[in-house]
């Protein structure tokens, strides 16, 4: 695999954290600002409706970025050759379960460093 196709993958990887760190801060942003206007302040309709979209948005992006994502590692832990089964194992639990810090660390330990025996 050559660095521009891992530059890539490391991008989709990374992508679903960086909305979810956009997405925090803007729920915190609503917040506060709920705060600097008092307790009763009730935004119109189409304001609510125009600060929600961008976040439906986000959240669906950053979903399916991830659900892409979570099947090509998926994909890549079970077909490397390098892999015992014990190995491959436990990459997988990794990946599952740590979702996108599992797959960011298995970029930077099986994709990102040139391995000739790898299959992709």
């Amino acid at each position: 695999m050559n660095k521009g196709t891992k530059v890539i993958i490391g991008l989709l990887t990374i992508f679903p954290l960086v909305l979810g760190f956009i997405y925090a801060a803007s729920i915190f942003g609503i917040i506060f600002t709920k705060m600097n206007h008092g307790p009763h302040f009730e935004p119109d309709d189409e304001v609510f409706i125009r600060s929600f979209l961008p976040f439906f948005f986000i959240l669906i992006g950053s979903g399916f970025v991830s659900l892409v994502m979570l099947v090509y590692y998926l994909v890549h832990a079970a077909k490397n050759e390098r892999f015992e089964s014990t190995q491959r194992l436990i990459w997988i639990l990794i990946i599952v379960f740590g979702n996108s810090i599992g797959q960011l660390v298995y970029f930077f330990m099986e994709i990102w460093p040139d391995n000739p025996k790898s299959k992709f």
